[in-house]
């Protein structure tokens, strides 16, 4: 029996989750070491009235928090590229469900922009690309000579 050749677009989409991941990995480290060494910095000195340090304390440590959950989340984006490039049918699984839930979470937002009084254009312009991408890679993960090298089919 024959090994499966993995298709191109698979390499594609693998890599581009690998070097996305890598990039926000670098991202989220950078901004919580940022958060947290001005977090520190701030509350060794007296940079303001106690009310403006406690603010900005808080603040900073919400942004650590932010900047590490995105670190987190760039290692996952990180492995299911590794797992897609060994056409691992949990990857493909997982990248799939991803796909459907930014589409969904998407939609979300848009609506909420909305309801919020804005107009349809202002909605939809920081949500077209990603909704656009999504659809895409539930398209080339839906075709069959990919779902073939899954053993999805």
């Amino acid at each position: 029996m024959q090994p499966t050749q993995r298709p191109a677009i698979v390499t594609v989409l693998g890599i581009i989750s690998i070097v996305r991941g890598l990039l926000s990995l670098f991202g989220g480290a950078c901004v919580s070491a940022l958060a947290f060494v001005g977090l520190g910095q701030l509350l060794g000195g007296a940079a303001g009235g106690v009310a403006a340090n406690q603010t900005a304390a808080g603040a900073g440590v919400v942004i650590g928090v932010l900047g590490l959950i995105s670190a987190i989340l760039a290692l996952g984006s990180i492995v299911i590229g590794a797992g897609l490039l060994q056409l691992k049918q949990w990857a493909y699984r997982i990248a799939l469900i991803l796909a459907v839930i930014s589409i969904v979470l998407d939609v979300v937002s848009i609506i909420i922009a909305l309801s919020n009084g804005g107009n349809l254009s202002q909605a939809l312009t920081g949500q077209i690309a990603p909704i656009a991408i999504n659809v895409l890679i539930i398209y080339w993960l839906s075709r069959p000579d990919v779902k073939q090298a899954f053993g999805a089919a």
